[in-house]
């Protein structure tokens, strides 16, 4: 997501070189025409997104001499004039920096088998996992000796990600895990 301020002079469409998908004005006065490079034209006013589909410039024309302040995004902003707020959808989520709980278990591998030491968890903040035996961490029950990420005996796993994670151990053996929840 970006914000730009752009200079309109009455009349005059005015070009800007911004790509993005969703446009949107968060100040300024009266219906602004927009053409963009894809062959999109529209009417917009203040507090109002349009999914413009994928641009690569943007003509704008206002009816008065003004400044207006733009949102261009990849992601959809939705209308909000009655609150005043932006709401981004997508892969954005707020949430407070530190977690409420932590968990801390051990898991054992068996010898030769991919073993799920991390469930999928969206409520999950992070993991540290340290490994007491050497082996190779991949996304799925199809790591193996060969495939996936190495790690070493007493090798230390920081991870933020929510989905699960598997382990492969020639030997077999323990993976210690704390992980902290919001």
């Amino acid at each position: 997501m970006n914000l730009f301020d752009i200079v309109l002079t009455a009349g005059v469409e005015s070009q800007t070189t911004m790509t993005g998908r969703y446009f949107r004005i968060l100040s300024g006065g009266g219906r602004i025409k927009l053409r963009s490079s894809n062959g999109v034209t529209s009417e917009v006013i203040n507090g109002i997104g349009v999914d413009v589909g994928g641009f690569n410039w943007l003509r704008l024309t206002s009816p008065t001499d003004q400044t207006i302040t733009v949102i261009i995004s990849e992601l959809p902003t939705t209308d909000s004039r009655l609150t005043g707020d932006i709401d981004i959808n997508g892969l954005l989520e707020v949430f407070q920096t530190g977690g409420s709980v932590r968990t801390s278990t051990q898991v054992t591998a068996t010898a030769g088998t991919a073993t799920e030491i991390l469930g999928t968890d969206p409520k999950r903040l992070s993991a540290q996992i340290v490994f007491n035996v050497g082996g190779r961490v991949g996304v799925d029950s199809t790591v193996t000796e060969t495939t996936g990420f190495p790690v070493t005996a007493g090798g230390i796993w920081d991870d933020s990600n929510q989905g699960s994670m598997w382990f492969y151990s020639v030997d077999g053996g323990t993976v210690d895990i704390i992980e902290g929840f919001r």
